[in-house]
């Protein structure tokens, strides 16, 4: 089940798990409040006076933390599908066994 699972969810999820997560982020109070907190910042950064060196280090730095966050994210949802799936399977259904025998979303520990 957790190869059928993953496989499903590296092949078809990825348009699902967009619309799901915007809807949530649109509605989410403090998404918004800290999404227009970053567009004002990053404006103000953009009318910093910086050496081209300094400007690039840090647009890729910022690239490199915006890359990493998404990732995890995307690996937290993944793995919230794939913990709700094991916990319906039947040696792990119960959430009493399933932390006291180490499952975990990719494989048992």
């Amino acid at each position: 089940m957790k190869k059928t699972a993953k496989r499903m969810i590296e092949k078809g999820m990825a348009h699902h798990m967009e619309q799901s997560v915007r809807k949530l982020a649109e509605e989410d109070q403090i998404y918004q409040y800290d999404k227009k907190d970053e567009q004002e910042l990053e404006q103000r950064y953009e009318r910093l006076v910086l050496p081209r060196e300094y400007r690039m280090f840090f647009n890729d730095y910022l690239a490199c933390i915006r890359s990493a966050d998404c990732r995890y994210a995307e690996i937290s949802y993944m793995a919230g599908i794939l913990d709700a799936l094991e916990m319906m399977d039947l040696p792990c259904s119960c959430p009493k066994d399933r932390f006291s025998k180490g499952c975990r979303a990719f494989g048992r520990q």
